[in-house]
């Protein structure tokens, strides 16, 4: 399941403000299990495209099987995780970049002309995953190398 803060049933308000309005940029997701269920929570004030991208890196994580170094138990009994080791956000980062950019997606719409902005428009991601993806897949090296 995947929700927005507000889909939290019974938040206090005061949370909810805090979290979306006070301090948005201290988080962008968070992956909570409850016995076989599992829950995304999405941050509803970041732009569109970088939802998407979290969307994936919390759904890289359970895909991936990964096991936080730390899961906190709330008081209402809700297993949270949180504190992945660093090698396990990058795979997260890795597989949920593939995922929102095929490789073969980038080399036809940067071939067709497209920038990151057109890329990331076209997929509805940010502009930075566009350009991480972009640069990392070699597809501009590779274009390159056609025009000779």
């Amino acid at each position: 399941m995947v929700w927005e803060p507000a889909d939290v049933p019974d938040i206090d308000l005061g949370h909810l403000h805090q979290l979306t309005v006070v301090d948005p940029d201290s988080w962008s997701g968070v992956t909570i299990k409850v016995d076989e269920k599992t829950l995304i929570i999405v941050n509803s004030s970041h732009p569109v495209g970088r939802q998407a991208n979290t969307l994936m890196h919390e759904w890289s994580h359970i895909e991936l099987r990964h096991k936080p170094n730390r899961a906190d138990r709330s008081d209402g009994g809700l297993l949270l995780l949180s504190d992945y080791p660093k090698e396990f956000e990058e795979e997260a980062d890795w597989l949920a970049g593939c995922m929102l950019l095929p490789r073969d997606g980038l080399l036809y719409h940067c071939g067709a002309g497209l920038d990151a902005q057109g890329v990331a428009n076209h997929y509805g991601v940010s502009r930075q995953l566009a350009t991480w993806r972009i640069g990392k897949t070699g597809v501009k090296r590779q274009l390159g190398a056609r025009q000779y």
